[in-house]
C-alpha cells in the first residue's frame, strides 16, 4: 500500500502599518518633529489621505492628500505646523515655537483602501534645555571662545608695539633734550633766553659800535657787582666798568 502525504504551505502576509515615535520631548520656544511613516507590507495598498489629530476625538489639524496636497486646519497650531516631505508615505510634521498647550497625544492616521491604520505619539514639554547640551555644542562654544581670546591677544600685542614706537625718543630729540637740560640746570622756574655772548675788550667797543650797519648787532650788557639804586645810563657816554657785548644775529 502506497501512502501519499501532502504538506500545507503557510504564507505569512505582512499587513500595512504606521510607524511613529511612541514618546517625544520638546522644549518651550523650541521646535520638535513628529515622525510618521506608512509601512506598506506585502500588500499593494494606496493611501487616499493621511491626517494628524491632537488628543482623542479632536478634529484634524493637518491633512495630506495625494491629489489636493497639504492643508492646515484652524487649530492652536495654525501657522506653527507643517509637513516636511512631499511624499504621502512620509507624513512627518514639524512644530515650531512650542508652547505649553502643545503638550499631549498626537495621532497620525492613514486612510487606505483596505481600512485605516494609525499610531500615536505622546509629546512631553520641558521648560528649559539642559546644559551643557550635546558634545558638538560644547566643542563649538570652546572653539569660538579660543578664537576670541587669540584675536584679543593679537590686537593687544599690536597696540603695545605701536605705543612703544610712538613713545621711543629719536636721536635728535634726545640730543636736544640733553643740551637743554644742561643749559637750564638749576633754573627750572625761570624763563631764560639764551644768546651767543662774546666778551670784548674795551678797545674793541668802538669797533663793535661801528658795525651797526653790518649783519651783526652788539647789545651792551653791564654787570654790577654791587647793588645800586641809580638808574642805568641812558646817554651816549659809556661806563668803564665790566661791559659785555651780546652778539645778535639778524635773520
Amino acid at each position: 500500500m502506497i501512502v501519499f502525504s501532502c504538506c500545507k504551505i503557510l504564507t505569512v502576509v505582512v499587513s500595512p502599518s504606521v510607524r511613529v515615535d511612541p514618546e517625544l520631548t520638546a522644549y518651550l520656544r523650541g521646535e520638535v518633529t513628529l515622525h510618521c511613516h506608512l509601512i506598506r507590507g506585502d500588500l499593494d495598498v494606496n493611501a487616499t489621505q493621511v491626517e494628524w489629530r491632537k488628543d482623542k476625538g479632536a478634529t484634524a489639524l493637518a491633512v495630506f492628500h495625494p491629489v489636493f496636497g497639504k492643508s492646515y486646519l484652524k487649530s492652536p497650531l495654525e501657522g506653527r505646523v507643517k509637513f516636511i516631505s512631499d511624499s504621502v508615505d512620509d507624513a512627518s510634521i514639524i512644530i515650531t515655537n512650542v508652547s505649553k498647550t502643545d503638550e499631549g497625544t498626537y495621532t497620525c492616521e492613514y486612510i487606505l483602501h483596505l481600512g485605516n491604520e494609525e499610531a500615536s505619539t505622546i509629546l512631553t514639554l520641558m521648560a528649559d534645555r539642559p546644559w551643557p547640551g550635546s558634545a558638538a555644542e560644547v566643542s563649538g562654544l570652546v572653539t569660538a571662545l579660543l578664537v576670541v581670546i587669540l584675536l584679543a591677544a593679537a590686537v593687544y600685542f599690536i597696540m603695545m608695539k605701536r605705543r612703544q614706537r610712538r613713545d621711543a625718543p629719536t636721536d635728535h630729540s634726545s640730543h636736544s633734550s640733553s643740551n637743554q637740560a644742561t643749559r637750564v640746570t638749576g633754573r627750572e622756574d625761570e624763563d631764560v633766553n639764551y644768546a651767543d655772548i662774546r666778551h670784548l675788550r674795551p678797545a674793541l667797543a668802538s669797533a663793535a659800535a661801528s658795525t651797526s650797519e653790518a649783519d651783526m648787532v652788539y647789545a651792551e650788557v653791564k654787570h654790577n657787582s654791587q647793588p645800586s639804586t641809580q638808574p642805568p645810563h641812558t646817554g651816549g657816554g659809556r661806563d668803564e666798568g665790566d661791559v659785555t657785548y651780546a652778539q645778535v644775529n639778524r635773520k
